[in-house]
């Protein structure tokens, strides 16, 4: 499959530029962090969960040294790692762990009227739905919502996806008219 290469090598040339980025700028540079953040990406979108989880890792440990671990770098750092933990891997306690400190963050800064904040309430209550926790999935599916509607972002896909998330709640427990209430908003 031509494309298929096509992704290989654009992988290669990513890992490629990541080590020379780091041999230029150093491993504890913006530059280098945003090439390991581009590269994870890669892995993660080509199914490589332990190389996108494993450069996460690094990316978390390099955003806490350039920022400390009160700062919405370090925040989005985690997030992502969450991420690739709960979307990829499956690892709901180690996600949860990340998206519970991410939150702190958020709220310790004064950010929970941004798309982020309002993401990591979403990521939460995947997790909760996932594990049958039903009342604490809805409660964050309604706090991610009401945090979309209180930055703006009503139009955003994020948005449409928490909807949809609580909508699909609603019908994992039988609630088909609140499930339809939700979805026709």
């Amino acid at each position: 499959n031509t494309s298929a290469g096509n992704y290989q090598n654009g992988i290669s040339q990513l890992e490629e530029a990541c080590e020379l980025i780091k041999k230029l700028k150093g491993e504890k540079s913006k530059e280098y962090l945003n090439a390991l953040n581009n590269l994870g990406l890669s892995y993660f979108y080509n199914s490589d969960y332990e190389k996108a989880e494993y450069g996460a890792f690094h990316s978390v440990d390099i955003s806490k040294q350039l920022h400390g671990s009160q700062h919405i770098e370090y925040a989005v750092a985690l997030s992502n790692l969450a991420t690739i933990q709960l979307s990829g891997m499956k690892k709901y306690d180690e996600a949860e762990k990340n998206l519970n400190e991410c939150k702190e963050i958020f709220e310790h800064l004064k950010k929970e009227e941004s798309e982020e904040y309002a993401s990591t309430l979403n990521n939460l209550a995947n997790i909760y739905q996932d594990r049958g926790d039903y009342s604490k999935a809805e409660i964050f599916y309604k706090s991610s919502i009401r945090m979309y509607k209180k930055a703006g972002l009503e139009n955003s896909l994020n948005y449409t996806y928490s909807i949809q998330n609580l909508g699909d709640l609603y019908s994992e427990m039988g609630r088909y008219t609140d499930a339809k209430i939700i979805i026709e908003k």
